[in-house]
């Protein structure tokens, strides 16, 4: 297997995620020539607050072999990518995958833009919280009541609450919050007893995001599962669940656009092929980062992703127009 790489950095057009602003975030795209002959394409992008190690120590390791659990996906989606391009087909298809709205920076967002958003159908805004819970709260509540019928919120905490101060949270706020809301995400470090405790007393759906589904397999007290390719596998995920029927959700990695098209060709798999039910999702990068090229060539139609044209992922001019450096 020989493995070429080509460099570059994304920049947040603000807070990209609950953590904070960050300057940049560099990644590579792979081009891997497989033993087998077939040539596929994927993408690196780790990510320092989530506790990857950093892009110059996952390019020694795909070097010598020592492949952490993102390598092993990128190497896997370029699989998947190089037996599309032998064949000339995409990876893309039916059905059409809806998204929700992504607010990263819940104070810095204009609430006038809801009114806007809903004629483009979005019908679900996932917001991320847990900088200044009490200023972020009077703005939930605010963009809450600009809400149309039909509209509800995805709260995303991003495990940044104890227990004690998530309980806290709901029993001041759970009677406004409650008719809104679609499920909270990630409130606090996943447990059964004490998940099951909270959906319990609160009635609120709760999603499980950022776990090792080789170390996590009781999924019994998530409501939903949120699955990124980039990350996770979900045929693993699929196999824990038995027959707890979760709601499902896939989301990309925030990472280059090549991943994030290979979150949406997963959750069109999965849409094909499983009796669980996918709502919507997050798979449009929505203002994250600062516009370019390979962004610019994924398009949508409101909340649903016009995939780019090719075959595989996609991308096929703009990929061979990147400068690609051997991994020696």
């Amino acid at each position: 297997m020989k493995i070429w790489h080509s460099d570059y950095q994304l920049i947040p057009t603000g807070a990209a995620s609950s953590g904070g602003k960050i300057p940049f975030r560099k990644g590579s795209l792979l081009r891997i020539d497989f033993d087998d002959g077939l040539v596929g394409y994927s993408d690196l992008c780790p990510y320092a607050a989530f506790g990857d190690a950093p892009l110059e120590v996952q390019l020694s390791n795909l070097q010598n072999e020592k492949y952490s659990k993102i390598l092993k996906r990128s190497l896997f989606c370029a699989h998947q990518d190089a037996e599309a391009r032998k064949k000339s087909e995409s990876l893309y298809s039916e059905p059409r995958i809806k998204s929700h709205f992504l607010i990263t920076d819940l104070m810095n967002f204009d609430l006038n833009r809801i009114p806007v958003l809903q004629g483009q159908r979005y019908t679900e805004f996932k917001v991320k919280m847990g900088k200044s819970i009490m200023l972020e709260t009077e703005m939930l509540r605010a963009l809450i009541e600009k809400l149309g019928s039909g509209s509800k919120t995805r709260i995303d905490f991003n495990n940044q609450m104890s227990q004690s101060s998530f309980y806290d949270w709901m029993d001041s706020n759970a009677d406004w919050l409650r008719p809104s809301v679609e499920f909270i995400e990630d409130p606090f470090t996943y447990s059964v007893v004490d998940w099951a405790d909270v959906y319990q007393k609160y009635g609120v759906p709760l999603a499980i995001d950022f776990f090792d589904e080789d170390k996590v397999t009781d999924l019994s007290s998530a409501n939903v599962i949120v699955i990124k390719p980039a990350l996770q596998d979900q045929h693993k995920i699929l196999e824990n669940l038995g027959d707890h029927k979760a709601d499902i959700v896939f989301t990309h990695y925030m990472d280059f656009p090549l991943g994030q098209m290979f979150a949406f060709s997963s959750a069109q798999t999965f849409s094909k092929n499983s009796k669980l039910k996918l709502l919507s999702c997050g798979l449009q990068h929505q203002e994250v980062y600062e516009s370019f090229q390979f962004q610019d060539l994924i398009k949508n139609d409101g909340p649903y992703v016009v995939p780019p044209t090719g075959i595989g992922l996609g991308f096929d001019e703009a990929l061979e127009r990147q400068e690609w450096r051997s991994l020696a």
